[in-house]
């Protein structure tokens, strides 16, 4: 039996390790492709959001100047009809409605000047009497403001809890709805009057601070059904 004693050397074959890739090499390549891949798809992607985010920046800007063209359009509309009105006042009209406005003015800063005032003295009066007050009346009181606090807490937990069980609180009268304002001719109960005089309330017009418009006659429908 002959055996081939060739070397390769001698028949000018070389071979080198690393030219030969291997399945290492191979799966390398294929993990650098998909991270290529990946990359780019964020990229289309992220170009994508940016679009968007521009188109819909775009659209804002749009609809904010059209919105603000709009208002300018109404507030020139605004002003030329009161240019118009007011130009066709008469003299004697214009020094009426002057003299209504300052006259409004003048009662809101004498009615503002009288519940500052009415303030004032409730604070003084508050202070002056804890400054009299003794050690153990100003435990008392404390004690009494504790109680109140403690009170009005289980009240509004007992209400709550109510509430959750699907059960009716307790029922409260104040009694009947008699108190007229004397600002604006507002009912209410008596508990609600939190000033010394009794016709002055705060949540309908606040002591006579604002002005409420008077209220229109109702229409014939709505008479016939009350």
């Amino acid at each position: 039996m002959m055996t081939d004693t060739t070397d390769d050397s001698a028949m000018g074959y070389e071979y080198d390790d690393k030219s030969v890739p291997t399945a290492l090499d191979q799966q390398n390549i294929s993990n650098m492709d998909d991270a290529a891949n990946q990359v780019e798809v964020e990229a289309l992607h992220d170009s994508a959001k940016v679009k968007t985010l521009r188109r819909s920046k775009r659209i804002q800007e749009r609809c904010a100047q059209q919105m603000e063209e709009k208002r300018k359009q109404r507030l020139q509309t605004d002003a030329a009809s009161h240019r118009s009105q007011y130009r066709q006042q008469s003299e004697e009209q214009k020094q009426e409605r002057r003299r209504k406005i300052a006259s409004r003015a003048k009662e809101r800063r004498k009615q503002d000047d009288e519940r500052h005032e009415r303030q004032w003295k409730d604070t003084s009066r508050t202070k002056r009497r804890r400054e009299q007050e003794t050690d153990d009346e100003r435990l008392e009181r404390q004690a009494k403001d504790a109680f109140r606090q403690r009170h009005r807490r289980q009240h509004s937990s007992s209400l709550y809890g109510a509430a959750l069980q699907d059960e009716f609180p307790p029922e409260s009268y104040h009694g009947r709805m008699d108190n007229l304002c004397q600002h604006c001719n507002a009912l209410h109960f008596k508990d609600e009057c939190t000033s010394d005089r009794q016709d002055e309330f705060k949540q309908c017009c606040h002591y006579g601070s604002v002005q409420l418009p008077e209220l229109l006659p109702y229409p014939d429908e709505i008479k016939a059904l009350l």
